[in-house]
């Protein structure tokens, strides 16, 4: 299992197969962290979100110093709506994270920011998240930064943002299009086709 992609695992196993397999093991040691992990991460993917909590806890007293039982709690306490307490594990995740593993802590830190209306803090953690000028950033990315910047009153950001969010819309996503054309349209901008 250790150094195995989970989503390999997946594939290979199906989630219930394996998730058999690794509650086996848990009940002979519950506290293994790397099986805590995925019991958690699977049970994060299909929606058992209070489970999920219980697994990540044990990933957390087994590793304290690393992200992930603070994410995969994050994740969970998020999916339940407790978006409050969603944020303080997400911070703490961040915290331990490398560099590019926090990027992607810092984007769902703001998106449970937005489910608070915290649009402050939203825009601050978006704003780590994303690089306005990678490749990898894409619509759905640029239109949650442009958006919160738009509510935190950076309008001339926020149009800038927007702009290159409707230029990465996929041509086929007409939903995205008129979503980000519509944002534009509030700031009193025409949205500029590539």
């Amino acid at each position: 299992i250790i150094g195995t992609n989970i989503d390999t695992l997946l594939k290979e196993k199906g989630s219930e197969k394996l998730l058999q397999h690794l509650l086996k093991m848990y009940a002979v040691y519950p506290d293994s962290g790397i099986v805590n992990q995925l019991i958690a991460i699977i049970y994060n993917k299909t929606g058992k979100y209070q489970d999920a909590v219980i697994h990540a806890e044990r990933v957390i007293n087994s590793f304290p110093e690393a992200s992930a039982g603070y994410r995969l709690k994050a994740d969970a306490l998020k999916a339940l709506k407790k978006s409050k307490e969603a944020v303080i594990f997400y911070n703490k995740a961040a915290e331990r994270a490398s560099t590019q593993e926090a990027e992607k802590i810092y984007k769902d830190l703001g998106l449970a920011y937005v489910d608070l209306q915290d649009y402050k803090n939203a825009y601050k953690s978006f704003k780590k998240s994303i690089n306005l000028y990678s490749m990898t950033a894409t619509h759905v990315d640029l239109y949650y930064l442009g958006s919160s910047a738009f509510l935190t009153g950076r309008t001339d950001e926020a149009e800038t943002v927007l702009q290159y969010a409707y230029k990465k819309v996929p041509s086929d996503d007409t939903e995205w299009r008129e979503s980000i054309k519509k944002h534009l349209e509030l700031l009193g901008s025409i949205p500029k086709e590539l």
